[in-house]
């Protein structure tokens, strides 16, 4: 449960500094492209909360007593995560369609938050392997 925790927690952070990050730099472009912007970050990070809440739910209520009922409520999760960020996406895109390119940087930008947290995972991991050997 730890590992989840710190692991949505990092993805989390990642998300809103990057998100912060890309409406800053749209910010030159118009208050609405900063928002608009902001509104795709959105769309990466709500889906985010709301799958991580619904994982550890179901790791807290079944875990490893019933692994087969775990993973479909995972499965379930990744399906609302699915129909949420659709939903997000069509409510965002009717409002700021003309600013299509940074609503999908702001989405972007959410998205490579979760490729910067399992990068740094990899390189702590190799980092303690080397450690450990001495090299």
């Amino acid at each position: 449960m730890q590992g989840l925790h710190s692991t949505a927690r990092a993805v989390l952070t990642w998300q809103l500094v990057l998100a912060c990050l890309a409406a800053a730099l749209f910010l030159f472009g118009g208050r609405d492209a900063a928002l608009a912007s902001l509104a795709g970050s959105a769309i990466a990070i709500v889906p985010t909360v709301l799958t991580y809440l619904r994982t550890r739910q179901a790791l807290v209520g079944v875990g490893a007593r019933d692994p087969r009922q775990y993973v479909q409520m995972l499965g379930r999760a990744q399906a609302a995560k699915f129909g949420l960020t659709t939903l997000m996406f069509a409510l965002v895109m009717s409002r700021w369609a003309e600013q299509f390119f940074a609503i999908m940087a702001g989405f972007a930008a959410g998205l490579v938050a979760y490729w910067i947290v399992m990068w740094r995972a990899k390189h702590e991991s190799l980092t303690g392997i080397y450690q450990k050997h001495g090299e």
